[in-house]
């Protein structure tokens, strides 16, 4: 491949393909806010496979339990989802002690499957990770009866309230995370509307290809759903505060806008009103809307796989 430098230059580079394994966790660390009070923070920035992301999130929130973590703040804000059984994973690992056998949500998937009309699946087999029988995906039983999923309480962290920081391009299963939660704890969101897709799928093979098209909907415990406009921080339904995305700040720094309204709450039991916000970047100081960081935030992320992926058994 050849390159051109800014000054007109050329470069050529030779590229090789390789496998990486992605890094779900890309940081976690513990803040005192004084009080007694331990912040356990967490940059959750993709919902991996669970063979990848489980011991990554395990290390996280081992080190939260030894630390004495009182409150947690999980920044979702360019997390554009993954696979369900991961979001299950995170909020086992969340939500009170207290709730194991509980419900956590339900799979709606449509009429089509629930009416076992979808011929493209009877040649769609399928191994079942327990018994190790073969299927195919037109035999699966889509009820919601049978596709609701519980509570397994993982760790001993017991909180009764997390902070999830959030953009427009924090969508699908970061979505289905936080509002599994939302009957069982208080959920505070901070940031900006969240992208809104509340619907899933799981793949049809068609010859080395993987099909992907919206086969399901979640619902929460309390038949929450539909948040199809995105979930709006300090609205109604979603307690918190809407703010910017602070691009001139690393993640974990405690000054950084978002992260500092978590950590203002914690210490006062209130947020605090958001001002017009002036960042200093490259071309001079710029002053943002909040639509406008949103639709920053949402570019950012434009090129990257948005979804919520069911692996069935």
């Amino acid at each position: 491949m050849v390159l051109q430098k800014p000054d007109n230059t050329n470069l050529t580079v030779n590229l090789t393909s390789a496998d990486y394994a992605v890094n779900p966790v890309l940081n976690y660390k513990t803040v005192d806010a004084g009080g007694g009070k331990i912040v356990g923070y967490i940059v959750f920035n993709s919902f991996t496979s669970p063979a990848n992301a489980n011991a990554k999130l395990d290390a996280a929130f081992n080190y939260f339990q030894s630390q004495g973590v009182t409150n947690l703040v999980v920044d979702l804000r360019y997390n554009g989802g993954g696979y369900t059984a991961t979001a299950e994973y995170l909020d086992n690992l969340i939500v009170p002690s207290g709730k194991t056998g509980t419900a956590m949500y339900s799979y709606y998937f449509n009429d089509i499957l629930q009416a076992g009309k979808a011929k493209l699946l009877a040649n769609q087999v399928r191994r079942d990770s327990q018994t190790g029988e073969l299927y195919n995906l037109a035999q699966f039983n889509y009820t919601v009866a049978t596709n609701t999923v519980k509570f397994a309480k993982k760790g001993a962290l017991n909180l009764n309230r997390v902070f999830f920081i959030v953009t427009g391009a924090t969508a699908s299963a970061s979505e289905l995370a936080i509002n599994s939660l939302r009957p069982h704890m208080d959920v505070q969101l901070i940031g900006n509307n969240t992208y809104g897709k509340p619907v899933g799928f799981f793949d049809i093979k068609i010859n080395k290809y993987s099909l992907y098209v919206a086969q399901f909907e979640t619902k929460n415990s309390a038949g929450q759903g539909g948040y199809y406009t995105g979930m709006l921080p300090g609205s109604a339904n979603y307690p918190g505060i809407a703010d910017y995305d602070d691009a001139t700040k690393d993640f974990g720094d405690t000054t950084e806008v978002l992260f500092h309204h978590a950590i203002n709450y914690i210490k006062r039991g209130t947020y605090s009103t958001p001002i017009v916000k002036t960042q200093s970047l490259s071309g001079g100081q710029k002053t943002f809307s909040l639509k406008q960081s949103n639709d920053a935030a949402i570019e950012l992320e434009a090129g990257k796989f948005n979804g919520m992926i069911y692996k069935q058994r």
